[in-house]
């Protein structure tokens, strides 16, 4: 079990920048400001949890809604700081070099460069984060997923050499059951079944844990979905319930998965 977490930057009215994780694009509609600049960004606006409009609820998760009174949003020092042994995904979505250069000195600091993985989807910002800080893991991007599933179909993965550490991918079969999307395409329920066919290939799975890379597979909430990903051999889940997973990993008789471990 192995948390992602994403950040942003926020540009404070103080000459000091700070970081808070968040899930995604959530800050966007939870925060003063959809672009994390001014006023205090480590406090949500207030969430409805009664019915109507601006209730927030995680698209598709129809029973989850947010409760509770804590709503302040921890900054990635402070994760380190009460994680300091836990492998963490910080996943880069903003082209903004000095957020690349602050987080990288909070992983150096914290001396956590085996065990914080660099992610982004784009190749240009994943090219500035390895420049920025090579000693740390990273994944693979999306123009590299497709190039790996080319690999894979061709027959000429076991040729191709590999600089990533870890492939993080979502499973196609939930898109139509859990979540709503607005890509068109994806709106064809034979466009996911060929997707859940590419991507879920356990000979696939199998050839990259064997070479020492970590699979991951996303956002999975439902017992079903947790016994598919580690059937196939997957080394962990990506969930937003946590403690229902765990629950699973307790009472399921799955076979053990690939270990997970820092990255050397």
């Amino acid at each position: 079990l192995s948390p992602s977490l994403s950040i942003s930057p926020s540009l404070s009215p103080s000459p000091l920048q700070r970081y808070g994780v968040r899930h995604g694009n959530a800050g966007v509609r939870l925060c003063p400001d959809t672009r994390w600049g001014g006023g205090d960004f480590t406090r949500y606006r207030p969430v409805p949890t009664g019915s109507g409009e601006g209730r927030h609820r995680r698209p598709g998760l129809s029973d989850h809604y947010s409760t509770g009174r804590d709503r302040r949003i921890p900054r990635l020092e402070e994760v380190f700081q009460n994680f300091p042994t836990v492998p963490i995904n910080v996943e880069i979505k903003v082209d903004e070099p000095r957020l690349i250069s602050k987080v990288s000195d909070l992983v150096r600091r914290f001396d956590r460069e085996q065990i914080t993985v660099w992610a982004s989807a784009s190749d240009k910002i994943m090219d500035q984060c390895r420049t920025e800080n090579p000693s740390m893991p990273h994944i693979f991007t999306q123009s590299r997923v497709i190039c790996l599933l080319l690999a894979f179909y061709t027959g000429l993965l076991p040729f191709l050499p590999l600089r990533e550490s870890c492939l993080e991918y979502p499973m196609p079969s939930i898109i139509g059951r859990y979540y709503r999307v607005d890509n068109w395409i994806l709106k064809f329920p034979l466009v996911i079944r060929v997707l859940d066919w590419l991507l879920m290939q356990k000979s696939l799975i199998k050839h990259l844990v064997d070479r020492g890379i970590q699979v991951y597979i996303w956002t999975l909430n439902e017992e079903p979905d947790y016994r598919r990903a580690f059937q196939l051999g997957a080394t962990g889940v990506m969930t937003d319930f946590p403690t229902k997973l765990r629950h699973f990993l307790d009472s399921s008789h799955l076979p053990s998965p690939p270990p997970a471990h820092s990255w050397g």
